[in-house]
């Protein structure tokens, strides 16, 4: 029995360095070609985005995890194995906006019921341990691209940030309008 036990330890004792070595060493290697691809989008003038999906306008599923390449002449969104190619001479109109949610929940503390028991007793330790509202604030980008397909009628594609806060949409459009020059139509009414 303490042969298995002394051979289980063991076996952990080499099995964990390695697999932090492995880890790291897939890190430096995925960073690596991070750089390298981001040297050569740069020198050809491309701006990549992800961690997007589809919300309308392609022939995918709603929630289909996109990429969008935004080259010198055209965006390229890429969606579950279909690749979209729009030319920035056909995008009328590009927007953003924001859907912005709150969300409150309880927290407790079991340390500060702790604390509070040992410093001022039973009373010290309810009001120590009782639960706190905490409110965080969601905010996701919805990017809309309007444009005017082949046949010569206007569509639009949307696309949202797959997570929360992080502002993706909101960098792509902001790089496709100064890529793209949109005219607005004035209508007197």
């Amino acid at each position: 029995m303490e042969m298995i036990l002394i051979g289980i330890i063991m076996a952990f004792c080499i099995a964990f360095p390695v697999a932090c070595i492995y880890a790291i060493a897939k890190t430096v290697k995925d960073g690596k070609e991070r750089r390298r691809q981001q040297k050569q989008d740069k020198t050809a003038g491309i701006k990549r985005f992800s961690n997007l999906e589809h919300v309308e306008g392609l022939d995918v599923a709603e929630k289909s995890p996109c990429t969008v390449l935004l080259g010198p002449s055209a965006l390229t969104i890429s969606c579950t194995g279909k690749e979209y190619t729009l030319p920035l001479r056909r995008v009328i109109y590009i927007d953003f906006f924001t859907d912005a949610e709150t969300i409150r929940y309880l927290q407790s503390s079991m340390a500060k019921g702790i604390v509070g028991g040992a410093l001022f007793g039973t009373s010290g330790a309810v009001i120590g341990a009782a639960p706190k509202t905490k409110v965080v604030r969601e905010a996701t980008g919805h990017a809309v691209i309007g444009y005017v397909d082949a046949s010569g009628k206007e569509k639009m594609i949307i696309l949202r940030d797959q997570r929360a806060n992080s502002y993706m949409c909101e960098y792509m459009v902001g790089e496709l309008k100064s890529c793209t020059h949109t005219t607005v139509e004035k209508v007197k009414l």
